[in-house]
């Protein structure tokens, strides 16, 4: 949830990990690093081609991954926040130019109130990060406040103490801070809560029936436990609910109908190539949109966070979406390069 494309250009190709397209050998290698999680490929229309599932959703009593279980997507999030505010300004509801101070005091002091909407879409808008907050240790870090008490948007504005690193517009910055406080902005425009707005708006509109936010004490069946590299669960790491900048569950089948759904302007009708286009390079072959990452002509959501691994991305050269889901992310490397395919 924290972390996604802090670790997006990380992974390095390595030739026992490339993929052809048409060989059918994501599965190959998923079984030859030990992955633990479900890959799959779909055409554009959402007919999975491949999908495989590897190792244990919950280990302790040796319950198996499926292809029909519950991942979470980390920073995956960010592009269903992202895609709710563009109902939104299709809708007329927001404007991508509308000032962050507008929308109530809760954003003095760590971000600009002349930031805009697009900023921090963007991650542009240069507030300030709460994963700066964090405290690292052995097996990755620790939240500043018990994770518990993370449950709903709101309550992330604990961990959003410090000023803005930049102004509006200067420079392109990883925060996890804007998309929290786009979630208090479509709290405040749509009135109702940021899950069920973006349930309401994206999810069921996109057929993703079995996704959703969902307490990490709480989990519905056939969802998978995170693991640390320690063997531990994520439980006490991560908030128990996921916000605007990560921590929604999903399965492969609907991350397939997710990208039919968006793809063929289901979810943002004419908006929906404006949208996808890329904004500023972010570095060095890696560019950011709104809500999405873009590589080599590619469209591509990331996510890895302690127990969570996820990527899924468009190649429409060959017609075709790969997706890993992942609850031991350290597995799952090996798989992500044959799906980036680069």
């Amino acid at each position: 949830m924290l972390r996604v494309a802090r670790d997006a250009g990380r992974v390095t190709s390595s030739d026992s990990a490339r993929f052809d397209a048409n060989s059918g050998a994501l599965s190959a290698v998923a079984a030859s690093c030990g992955f633990s999680g479900v890959i799959a490929r779909s055409d554009l229309s959402g007919r999975l081609l491949e999908v495989e599932a590897f190792g244990a959703r919950h280990r302790a009593d040796d319950l198996p991954n499926t292809a029909q279980t519950r991942f979470g997507i980390a920073s995956g999030t960010k592009a269903f926040t992202a895609l709710t505010v563009a109902t939104l300004v299709e809708e007329r509801q927001l404007t991508l130019d509308a000032r962050v101070g507008s929308f109530g005091p809760e954003f003095g002091g760590w971000i600009d109130p002349d930031a805009t909407i697009d900023q921090l879409l963007n991650h542009m808008s240069g507030c300030f990060d709460y994963f700066d907050t964090v405290v690292p240790d052995e097996v990755g870090y620790r939240l500043p406040v018990s994770a518990e008490e993370l449950d709903e948007p709101s309550a992330y504005l604990a961990l959003c103490t410090g000023p803005p690193k930049a102004a509006p517009g200067e420079t392109v910055e990883y925060a996890n801070g804007g998309y929290v406080a786009l979630a208090l902005i479509i709290e405040r425009v749509t009135g109702v809560a940021y899950a069920d707005a973006v349930t309401d708006l994206v999810l069921q509109r996109a057929g993703m029936g079995r996704s959703g936010f969902f307490r990490s004490d709480d989990l519905p069946p056939n969802t998978a436990v995170g693991y640390l590299d320690n063997g531990r669960s994520n439980v006490f790491r991560l908030p128990v609910r996921g916000g605007g900048d990560g921590g929604m569950y999903s399965t492969v089948e609907d991350i397939a109908s997710f990208w039919t759904a968006l793809l063929d302007s289901r979810l943002l009708h004419d908006f929906t190539e404006q949208w996808l286009q890329p904004v500023a390079t972010w570095r060095a072959g890696l560019q950011i949109g709104r809500g999405f990452l873009h590589r080599a002509g590619r469209i591509f959501l990331d996510g890895w966070d302690l127990g969570v691994g996820f990527m899924s991305v468009v190649h429409r050269d060959h017609g075709e979406v790969r997706t890993l889901l992942s609850n031991a992310p350290a597995t799952a490397l090996p798989v992500a390069e044959a799906i980036r395919g680069d």
